[in-house]
């Protein structure tokens, strides 16, 4: 600004330069009171408070830290806990999965932080939507919290009663929280802190009955571990319940903790925790089970918009069950934080279930060539780690992988070299995932009216189609299922008579030209691994019916739910 005031005083006239001058300054004080305004918008909606116990916190000792969260709704949210230290490293971070606040509720979440080192801390706080995507809110300063070292302590006049335990350990429940109300069986999630810990137990029992097994075996360390079941507990009425999470390391006791939680169904159904909805939930949201043997997601967002619009748009909601009970992919990229964990409690879930879960691994280097689903995992060796604890997570357990969508499709934007790594990539992730016992891989390959079926049939042996189960079609896209066994069939002949499955979850009208959220299109043929065909080893839903393609024809960003395109799709099936 500086600069521009001295060139104005050169002006002839110090009259006109002070004209503009003034002009300047008024032109400077609106664009800074719109900036600011900007800014502050991009919390809008939400806020965020923290107190502490106590005020001062004490280093090397469990510090109890309530953030309340208020403001405009969130469904199926993603609280973000951070702490950061003077030098702005993140020390400390914590995030709540599955969250729920009405407008102008204001919900507190407790954390029990124990700090290494004293000195003065800041703490973010981050408000995101389902998958990390997109950010809600995001609050850089909330609280600066100083910790000091503990206050001298007189030591204890008889150890007669003084119970010890191997080591300092604390339970966090992450879901349910305490006092929530669920519909019926519900997916437990609890976590264990320690300064270490090592081979101990993760158990949990509702009203003192029989011990549900959660986990176990983590080796030493500092470790705040997700540890998940979802157990298929017959509910006996509304409540309340007491549910006990208890840790145990090498036989004794070192953790536990009590919540209570309410039920408005004595009968199993899949359900998320909910704040605003009386007890008792119509029938007609209960999930059947899939007949297909694949899983079926029963935290899926087609289940939540059906609950959600139970009492207002009730004959909506039963059309909503129509995606909602039926088994679709889930989608992993780099908006996963911890990709091994991530997968493994997806995994763990379907197994439990006794079910197939169809996972699409999606994060290849210079993915979608800079489209509406740029992105992809920064190098070569980040993407092999990545996929290394893909397989991992998936472990010995059954599942159907969908490998990177249009990456043989979609290779215009690569170089020589770029092309090369991309297919010594793929060829790499097909045989560390086929290493796992109970998995099948599908490369990508397209859809009918892209890459002639002799090309497309050159670039799958050059990705290791050899060693895969096959490749899929129509990812995201509308051809019909005649079109795409027609096209298939022929690659398939090219390469040995391998295998494949097809997207069908939109394709149930065909296409209109259009790829990207076009109108006016319905549901196809329900998942099944029992097709009819030889060479057609399923009609999968592998894009989610109702999650957006990108910003166009009126859709959200890619992968964001989208209520009322999932309601047409619906609406026009045609069964």
């Amino acid at each position: 600004m500086s600069k521009h005031i001295i060139l104005f005083m050169k002006s002839k006239t110090l009259s006109s330069s002070k004209r503009v001058f003034n002009a300047f300054l008024i032109i400077s004080v609106l664009f800074t009171t719109l900036f600011t305004s900007i800014v502050e918008s991009q919390a809008a909606g939400f806020a965020v408070s923290l107190t502490t116990n106590p005020s001062t916190l004490a280093v090397n000792a469990d510090n109890t830290l309530r953030l309340s969260v208020s403001g405009s709704a969130l469904n199926r949210g993603i609280i973000d806990f951070e702490i950061f230290n003077e030098s702005n490293s993140r020390v400390w971070q914590k995030y709540l999965e599955n969250q729920n606040i009405s407008t102008g509720e204001t919900k507190n979440f407790d954390f029990v932080w124990k700090p290494t080192n004293i000195g003065k801390y800041k703490v973010k706080v981050g408000v995101f939507g389902e998958y990390w995507n997109p950010n809600l809110a995001w609050f850089d300063n909330v609280k600066e919290i100083t910790v000091q070292a503990p206050a001298p302590q007189p030591a204890p006049t008889t150890t007669s009663n003084v119970v010890t335990s191997p080591t300092s350990q604390n339970i966090s429940v992450w879901w349910p929280t305490n006092n929530s109300v669920l519909n019926g069986t519900q997916p437990f999630k609890a976590v264990l802190d320690g300064r270490s810990v090592n081979s101990y137990e993760m158990y949990w029992q509702v009203d003192g009955g029989g011990l549900n097994h959660m986990s176990t075996n983590y080796t030493d360390g500092p470790h705040k571990e997700t540890l998940v079941n979802v157990g298929s507990w017959t509910w006996r009425g509304s409540g309340p319940y007491k549910v006990n999470f208890v840790a145990k390391m090498n036989g004794a006791v070192v953790a536990q903790k009590l919540i209570s939680i309410s039920t408005g169904n004595s009968q199993p159904v899949p359900a998320t925790v909910v704040t605003t909805q009386p007890a008792s939930v119509p029938t007609q949201a209960v999930s059947a089970p899939s007949t297909s043997g694949l899983y079926v997601n029963p935290l899926s967002p087609t289940l939540a918009q059906a609950r959600e619009w139970q009492s207002s748009r009730p004959t909506d909601a039963a059309l909503m069950l129509k995606i909602g009970n039926e088994p679709s992919a889930r989608w992993f990229g780099g908006w996963n934080s911890n990709i091994y964990q991530d997968v493994k409690s997806y995994v763990d879930t379907a197994a439990s279930a006794n079910a197939t879960p169809v996972l699409v691994a999606y994060n290849i280097p210079q993915r979608d060539c800079g489209g509406y689903s740029a992105g992809g995992s920064g190098s070569a060796d980040s993407y092999k780690a990545w996929i290394g604890n893909m397989a991992n997570g998936i472990g010995n357990r059954n599942a159907i992988v969908v490998l990177e969508p249009d990456a043989t499709a979609l290779t215009d934007c690569l170089s020589g070299t770029d092309l090369e790594t991309r297919y010594q990539l793929l060829n790499f992730a097909v045989n560390t995932l086929e290493a796992k016992p109970g998995v099948k891989v599908y490369i990508d390959a397209g859809h009918p009216g892209w890459i002639n079926s002799s090309e497309m049939a050159n670039r799958l042996r050059q990705a290791g189609v050899s060693n895969a189960a096959g490749f899929s079609l129509n990812v995201s896209n509308f051809y019909t299922t005649p079109q795409n066994a027609s096209y298939g069939q022929e690659v398939s002949r090219l390469i040995n008579n391998k295998h494949f499955v097809i997207d069908t979850a939109r394709n149930g009208l065909g296409g209109n030209g259009e790829w990207c959220n076009p109108s006016g299109r319905a549901l196809g043929n329900k998942p099944t691994l029992n097709t009819g065909n030889s060479v057609i080893d399923g009609f999968l839903w592998i894009k989610t019916p109702g999650e957006s393609d990108g910003n166009c024809n009126g859709g959200p960003g890619a992968g964001q739910w989208w209520g009322d395109y999932a309601l047409g799709l619906a609406e026009r099936a045609s069964w």
